[in-house]
């Protein structure tokens, strides 16, 4: 478990006899070859249970071979089986500390292959963050938690690195500054305590000395004569921690070639003791051995842990609630009955499809964007409405408008004016058109060919539009079910190929479809110039001769207009008259379409009449066709990129995955089929949560024991 739990930090310089002091605490024998237990980490957990004796050992990575953290976070695996004889334990350890100091992480056979054959005889790395775990149960161990450190050095090891001493005590500093750490101050008696180096990380990091217990080690290398200056050391009068100083006599070398045992060496120890000087000094009677120590470290232990039992809780409920929010998050696992499986998860995303093709209130929702889209399709047509100034271009008119406004039509159906496609088209450009297109017409009599060719200038406009139109529509379509295939399927690799490559034909499919049939709508449109819909073209052309004419009596001097009165007409009848049409025109330009069929018998005429005519007749059509061809071209996108796309959906990708075939159960056991890494990870979610369900369980009995606050 990833937890800040109180454990002891062994801390020493190299070569204190911390190795042996571990040995005798934990009873387990350690390598003892040159450099073995001092190059990394060694975390050991020891509980007393009443089942035999058993050590398993892991290696917990949290560096790569760079020393960089690890992406994704720590990771920790076994190393070997569990070992049941005590003897074993010594090679298991030295093999660790090689395959820790020769990270080969991207390789399949690691760590296994330092399991077995002959080790390495080179490191590829001096010293390392990652760390041995030892777990140790049975019914004579102690119950202890503690870290062995590398010693602290004072110059780099043979073939290290020149940061090896800083490497070294940075590597013990980010254990001993953590406050749940109890520290193990490891003192030898051989050379001045002064001068080995570790004591001030002590004073750095627990100036006050409450997390620190100090013991000495080989008290037989005391040099004669200087039996005082350790005295005082174990009397906590120098190097003052608060929970004293402790003195140990362990094996030496001759002894443990011989192999002694445990207990030969604490009867060796106490008789150490019970000589002179170390007899009398009675205020150190206590002091003196590692059952005392031992025993002290368990209680200071026990201390600490109780007084972090609230945090360590909070702590434990904090990482269940990630950890469980990562488990759920994993795909379900496959189920007995994979057919089943794969068919409910492909009406489901069946289900999705359609209720994203009826349409969803959410903002970004698929008929949401292909709306959006259809406006720009439309404001792009608009663009290609024909620009009709009723004047000659050298007819004075310079307080009238470069483009008649339009305001008997709603601001969606105006042209866009100047900003329009379409050149603009003035009075003598139409008959221009006129006259060149008369053969044996009679005067007046302008052949349908002027305005089928204008009418076919303003439809060329349109053939960009439909291609952008088409292309945005099947991109959105494509991305926004892509996206959905993906949240669906993304947690069954194997499955969402398959669906995908469907749906990818799919959509070629109807993309092609939905160009064939808008490029009819589209020729259809060039070819034919018709309608039935008479009242409304009729009106709108009835509006467009009210509003060029009206241009023109508007801007244009009366003289140069022949009035359809005779000039015989008495002048009161012939002023009342011109009242009428003022007042009548005045509402016309100010929007009012419901003055226009009584104005416009009373508007004058001149020679422009022909032209004006075909004016109206053509801005009249564009009126009807631009409605009617946006409203079909949307809904042929609706019908073919968005309906077609769900239509038999389902039927269609249970065809493709040959669900009702022979091979069935086989294909989509093959589909549903778990990634290797996913399973591994929900595997360790799963041990992770029942790890921390029972540490949770263990301190609340704790904590209700002792009645201490939850």
């Amino acid at each position: 478990l990833d937890l800040n739990l109180p454990q002891i930090c062994v801390l020493g310089s190299q070569s204190a006899g911390k190795s042996s002091l571990i040995e005798s605490i934990s009873r387990i024998a350690l390598p003892r070859a040159s450099g073995t237990c001092t190059r990394c980490p060694t975390e050991c957990t020891m509980i007393q249970t009443d089942e035999p004796w058993r050590c398993s050992v892991y290696l917990r990575f949290k560096y790569d071979a760079q020393g960089k953290p690890l992406t994704g976070g720590q990771r920790q695996v076994p190393f070997g089986g569990t070992i049941e004889d005590p003897v074993e334990v010594k090679d298991r350890v030295a093999r660790a500390q090689l395959a820790i100091l020769n990270p080969d992480l991207d390789n399949a056979n690691f760590p296994e292959s330092f399991l077995t054959g002959e080790p390495p005889t080179t490191s590829a790395i001096t010293f390392s963050g990652n760390t041995i775990v030892l777990k140790v149960s049975g019914p004579e161990v102690v119950d202890l938690s503690f870290v062995d450190l590398p010693g602290i050095i004072a110059t780099s090891v043979v073939g290290g690195g020149e940061n090896d001493v800083q490497a070294v005590r940075q590597l013990a500093s980010e254990y001993v500054k953590n406050p749940n750490a109890l520290i193990l101050l490891t003192v030898t008696c051989e050379t001045d305590p002064d001068n080995q180096g570790a004591y001030d990380l002590v004073t750095k990091y627990d100036p006050t000395g409450r997390r620190t217990i100090g013991v000495t080690t080989k008290p037989d290398r005391i040099e004669v004569g200087q039996e005082a200056t350790w005295f005082k050391l174990l009397n906590n009068q120098v190097m003052h921690v608060e929970n004293g100083w402790y003195c140990v006599k362990l094996p030496g070398p001759e002894q443990l070639r011989q192999n002694i045992t445990w207990e030969a060496a604490r009867e060796h120890e106490a008789e150490f003791f019970g000589n002179l000087p170390w007899a009398n000094q009675l205020t150190l009677r206590d002091r003196y051995g590692v059952p005392s120590l031992t025993q002290q470290l368990s209680f200071l232990l026990s201390e600490l842990i109780a007084e972090k039992l609230p945090e360590l809780l909070k702590e434990i409920e904090r990482i269940l609630v990630e950890t469980r929010d990562r488990f759920n998050q994993l795909p379900s696992p496959p189920s007995s009955d994979p057919v089943q499986e794969v068919a409910g998860l492909i009406w489901k995303f069946e289900r999705q499809v359609d209720r994203e093709i009826e349409g969803t209130a959410d903002r970004g929702g698929l008929i949401q964007k292909i709306n959006a889209h259809g406006d720009s399709f439309r404001h792009d047509i608009r663009a290609s409405a024909p620009i009709f100034v009723p004047f000659r271009v050298n007819e004075e008119r310079s307080s009238a408008p470069t483009v008649p406004i339009i305001r008997f039509l709603s601001d969606e159906e105006r042209d866009l004016g100047t900003d329009a496609k379409h050149p603009i088209l003035y009075l003598n450009d139409v008959e221009t058109r006129a006259k060149e297109s008369i053969s044996r017409e009679l005067p007046d009599n302008v052949p349908f060919t002027v305005q089928r060719e204008l009418i076919q200038a303003f439809l060329e406009f349109w053939s960009s539009s439909i291609g952008s139109f088409i292309t945005r529509a099947d991109e959105t379509v494509n991305k926004h079910f892509m996206n959905l295939s993906r949240a669906h399927f993304s947690g069954y690799p194997a499955l969402h190929r398959k669906v995908n490559f469907t749906l990818k034909d799919r959509r070629s499919t109807l993309t092609k479809n939905a160009r064939q049939y808008i490029g009819w709508l589209y020729e259809m449109e060039k070819q034919s110039t018709f309608t039935l819909n008479l009242h409304y073209i009729r009106d709108y052309k009835q509006k467009f001769l009210v509003l060029y004419r009206s241009y023109r009596l508007q801007y244009l001097d009366e003289g140069d207009l022949v009035l359809k009165s005779s000039a015989n007409l008495e002048r009161e009848a012939r002023e009342a008259r011109e009242r009428k049409r003022k007042l009548l025109l005045d509402r016309v330009i100010s929007g009012d379409a419901t003055a226009t069929h009584d104005l416009l018998p009373l508007l004058p005429t001149d020679s422009s009449n022909v032209a004006i005519e075909i004016m109206a007749d053509v801005r009249a059509y564009w009126q009807v066709t631009f409605k009617r061809f946006v409203d079909y071209v949307c809904l042929a996108v609706d019908m073919e990129f968005v309906r077609g796309f769900g239509k038999d959906l389902g039927v269609t990708l249970l065809h493709d995955l040959g669900i009702s075939g022979p091979k069935a159960k086989e294909l989509c056991a093959a589909y549903v089929a778990e990634p290797r890494e996913i399973a591994a990870e929900r595997e360790s979610l799963r041990h992770q949560l029942d790890r921390l369900e029972t540490a949770q369980s263990m301190i609340e009995e704790w904590q209700q024991q002792a009645g201490a606050p939850m």
